[in-house]
């Protein structure tokens, strides 16, 4: 219970992770649209890392010159 204003009020608190959880267990329609834009995201990471780590030089390259 959070005291506000004189009068109490419940407040639920979670993680980011369980935010997460909830929301990927979710059927409604809002929760898919949040699940495939979520999906486009770690995809777009997951490409720039691989490009980075291509652009990076092989250390063995580096100690040959």
């Amino acid at each position: 219970m959070l005291n506000t204003l004189g009068s109490s009020q419940e407040m639920l608190i979670f993680s980011e992770s369980g935010l997460y959880k909830l929301v990927f267990r979710s059927r409604k329609p809002e929760a898919e649209k949040f699940k495939i834009e979520e999906d486009n995201i770690a995809l777009e990471i997951a490409k720039r890392k691989l490009v980075r780590k291509n652009d990076e030089p092989n250390k063995r390259q580096i100690l040959r010159h």
